[in-house]
């Protein structure tokens, strides 16, 4: 850890004192000074925490602009790697902007990590990468590894995101973010893939749009500001609250700098077509537990049709909930008013068996049968559960 106050704050990895929050943190200077630290703030999203010593007058560190980094810069990391105390080794950077390097899912993490091949080993979380001016541009946080200790292949929580959270954890113990409720895909071929599309250039042409800026939202959560506000599954929103939106993460800064209760303006590319949302942002919750969420994939494949139903896959877990242990099919999770579907009585929570004589088992199945149908204009007839066979006109 370093000291971000002169009145004895000190900010470190979360992981580093998870855990501890009954035991005794002793914090050693660097003049071998040891001090008894309390935990007053951590978050586990960005995987930083703070600490308090009892101690006035300490040399606080100087941050340094994070954004400006560049690939090649030379940086410094300092820590105590298998417990030797400051040590300092030195590299590069060599990449910035990464994502996806926790190995723990979170509900909501927040990823920007500087990628350094200077030397970081187990003991050197929370130290402090620095530039050569001293500055401080990011905090040791985790290391890629097939032997556990270093292989060139370091990562440092950017300051642009250790500075978002360092006032709110003194002040407040905790981080308090606006809160959207939606998931979020960058346009890329791993979307593509998603949606079962050939490549990126499928996306452009399915959507109607002139690039790859934006964030696509593959999934929006009930009770939520976005299901609120209108924002649906497959709208890429390109603007938010003034700021233009170029992938997933400007949305997600976005988000966060937006103030609890703050409404903002949005602006989303549907049915080729670009519209003005209101939004009004929540205080994000500790987890999404007892909420549901409906996906592009759910809600944009079925509307294709025009047979007005809505299907998910029914899980194991699921099956064994409403019990039927050993079924498999499709679960019905929304039927629109007056469509083929409610005038053939089928309803929500509905389980589709088969499609004509075809059993169905996944989302994907019960489109590829239902699609063979449809595209020839003829009827259709799915077996439900406890209902029998129906028609769909």
């Amino acid at each position: 850890g370093f000291i971000v106050k002169k009145t004895g704050y000190i900010l470190t990895n979360f992981h580093v004192i998870d855990g501890f929050e009954n035991g005794r943190i002793t914090a050693t200077l660097h003049n071998g000074d040891k001090y008894d630290a309390a935990i007053v703030g951590k978050d586990s999203n960005t995987d930083l925490a703070i600490l308090k010593i009892t101690c006035d007058n300490l040399r606080q560190v100087v941050f340094g602009d994070s954004k400006s980094v560049k690939v090649g810069d030379w940086v410094i990391a300092i820590g105590s790697p298998f417990g030797y105390s400051q040590t300092v080794s030195a590299g590069i950077v060599s990449a910035v902007g990464r994502t996806h390097v926790t190995p723990f899912p979170k509900p909501f993490a927040y990823e920007n990590f500087i990628q350094t091949d200077a030397a970081i080993n187990p003991g050197n979380s929370g130290g402090p990468l620095v530039n050569l001016r001293g500055e401080i541009i990011g905090v040791n946080s985790a290391i890629a590894t097939r032997t556990g200790g270093s292989q060139g292949v370091g990562f440092a929580i950017s300051a642009e995101i250790a500075n978002e959270v360092i006032y709110d954890l003194i002040e407040k113990g905790k981080v308090v973010r606006g809160y959207l409720g939606v998931g979020i895909q960058d346009i890329n071929g791993e979307l593509a893939s998603y949606l079962s599309l050939s490549d990126k250039s499928d996306i452009l042409r399915k959507f109607g749009l002139d690039s790859d800026k934006g964030a696509f939202i593959s999934e929006v959560w009930g009770d939520t500001p976005a299901s609120r506000g209108g924002i649906q599954p497959g709208d890429i929103i390109i603007e938010f609250n003034g700021q233009n939106i170029s992938d997933a993460n400007d949305l997600q800064g976005a988000i966060r700098a937006s103030g609890v209760d703050e409404e903002v303006k949005v602006k989303v590319i549907r049915n080729k077509r670009k519209n003005w949302l209101t939004v009004k942002i929540d205080q994000q919750p500790e987890n999404m537990s007892g909420k549901t969420f409906v996906t592009v994939k759910e809600q944009l494949e079925p509307t294709n049709f025009n047979m007005g139903l809505t299907v998910t896959d029914l899980t194991s877990e699921k099956a064994e909930v409403m019990g039927y242990e050993k079924v498999r099919g499709v679960r019905v999770k929304h039927v629109e008013s007056d469509s083929p579907a409610e005038r053939a009585g089928i309803s929500p929570g509905d389980i589709i068996l088969k499609v004509g004589s075809k059993d169905v088992n996944s989302i994907e199945e019960f489109q590829s049968a239902l699609k063979g149908f449809v595209e020839r204009g003829l009827s259709v007839s799915v077996f439900i559960k406890l209902k029998g066979f129906v028609t769909l006109k």
